[in-house]
């Protein structure tokens, strides 16, 4: 698997950097940078990285997303699995967060904690958004994942969805960056999004980095 593409590694984030990770069969061992090691279980990492910890240290995201699928092919856990869809999920969307903020720049925004938090800004048809790691993985359940249940049913949606995610980033190289199919989505959901919130606030979303702020 490819190394991700941030140049926002470590940009807020509170947590120690991961300097390695390793697939076992009770779960990751995780490496620290201070040297301290901890064993995770799976579940438990996938819950890191899908409530935002590693959104700031893409690299020690990274870290984990590759322990959490040698583990997979390794045999400790099954591939179609909601912990591998929901790191897919965290990589696509960091992916496309890095490659819009690289594109566009970012911004500090205020967080409910009363920190500050860095957005990138996506440049739609009409005006320009804020988006973050997080909202787009709410565009991504809503939109896709949802989408594919209905469809297909429990078992047949997540693999639809897995298999679409993955599908969302292509290797560059050394690093992943968005396909043409991850670009697709992302644009036409974000495009759908500032129509709705154009519709709703007049074009105001706040300053909760919770919801997209347009300029």
């Amino acid at each position: 698997m490819n190394k991700l593409n941030s140049g926002l590694n470590a940009s807020g984030s509170a947590h120690p950097e991961i300097s390695m990770a390793v697939a076992t069969p009770e779960g990751i061992r995780i490496i620290y940078s201070t040297g301290a090691e901890k064993l995770v279980a799976y579940k438990k990492a996938v819950t890191w990285l899908d409530k935002g910890r590693y959104d700031y240290d893409s690299l020690s995201g990274y870290r984990i997303t590759e322990a959490f699928l040698a583990g997979v092919q390794m045999g400790y856990m099954p591939f179609y699995d909601d912990g591998v869809m929901a790191v897919y999920r965290w990589i696509a969307s960091i992916v496309y967060f890095d490659e819009q903020a690289h594109k566009n720049g970012v911004i500090d925004v205020p967080a409910p904690t009363g920190e500050t938090c860095k957005a990138a800004i996506y440049k739609g048809k009409s005006t320009s958004i804020t988006i973050y790691p997080l909202m787009l993985r709410k565009l991504i359940t809503d939109a896709l994942e949802a989408t594919a249940f209905k469809e297909y049913g429990r078992k047949g949606g997540l693999k639809v969805a897995i298999m679409s995610f993955v599908g969302m980033v292509e290797p560059a190289g050394e690093v992943l960056v968005v396909s043409p199919f991850g670009n697709e989505f992302f644009s036409r959901s974000l495009e759908g999004l500032i129509l709705h919130i154009q519709k709703t606030t007049s074009g105001s979303g706040g300053s909760n980095p919770a919801k997209p702020v347009i300029h």
